[in-house]
């Protein structure tokens, strides 16, 4: 579907955490960004995480942030060369707190 709607120079650059995040947005019952922050903060995906919130939760949350409470476009989130490190920061700093892990 990606490679198909953007070509397969633009699908390249997009992160695979756009990839991943966005299947398991379009996959998974719909939740909350702040919802699922609350779940899962900022930290590293591990086993029990994975297996109560999807393999990608943290992916997830940063696509669901982005589309849902920034406005995104689709078309914008596979379009962008973002890193998913700036996004997960950005994303604690304007409002959805921090939870990091120790």
């Amino acid at each position: 579907m990606t490679v198909e709607q953007m070509g397969d120079i633009a699908s390249h650059f997009a992160g695979a955490w756009v990839h991943e995040g966005l299947a398991d947005y379009v996959a998974l019952p719909r939740q909350s960004a702040q919802s699922l922050f609350d779940d899962i903060g900022t930290r590293d995906a591990d086993l029990p995480m994975m297996h109560a919130h999807g393999v990608y939760a943290p992916y997830r949350l940063v696509v669901i942030w982005l589309l849902e409470d920034e406005g995104w476009s689709i078309d914008a989130l596979l379009a962008t060369d973002l890193e998913f490190k700036a996004v997960q920061l950005q994303m604690a700093r304007l409002g959805q707190g921090d939870k990091s892990s120790p």
